[in-house]
């Protein structure tokens, strides 16, 4: 049976990583995922995209967001935002000071209420997977809302399979 027919299409946002893009596999699979708005940014020349986003989608119905990186650090703070439950891939917490100046500063002061899917690739080279999860770690501590997969295997990059099965993971929880 498909996993798409039996449970309702959700809407929600999608970034990719740093110099990274949403493959044609990705996108496929988001549209059947549902109604899932997944840009290609260059983070380069568009800092301020999170209040873009923030501004786009504040007055819409979203039911996740999620993100990739630096995408998923991005992301995070605009699941804050928009009160809705995040999914994150090997969330780049390394870089969290240099993106500070393009998120809303009301991002800093809420603690999250909704659930955070977070996956940790325990190969990453790329984000140290101690710091992600002594984030996570944290904010658990304060939120009780996170729950934290433990990839032994997975480097930084998410390879396509991992990525479907991570978010129909989450699917499940949200």
């Amino acid at each position: 049976m498909d996993f798409f027919m039996e449970n309702k299409m959700l809407k929600g946002i999608y970034l990719h990583g740093y110099q990274g893009y949403v493959t044609e596999e990705k996108k496929a699979f988001l549209e059947r995922f549902g109604d899932i708005y997944a840009p290609n940014i260059d983070y380069d020349n568009n800092p301020a995209i999170l209040y873009k986003l923030y501004d786009n989608f504040k007055d819409e119905k979203i039911d996740f967001v999620a993100g990739t990186s630096l995408g998923g650090i991005l992301i995070y703070h605009l699941a804050i935002l928009l009160d809705v439950p995040c999914l994150l891939l090997n969330p780049a917490v390394i870089a969290l000071e240099q993106v500070r100046p393009f998120i809303p500063k009301e991002a800093f002061t809420i603690v999250p209420a909704k659930d955070i899917f977070v996956l940790v690739g325990m190969k990453d080279e790329v984000v140290n997977p101690k710091l992600q999860l002594d984030f996570f770690d944290k904010l658990n501590q304060e939120s009780n809302n996170v729950t934290i997969k433990i990839d032994e295997n997975l480097e930084h990059f998410i390879p396509f399979q991992k990525f479907v099965d991570v978010f129909n993971d989450f699917r499940n929880i949200i």
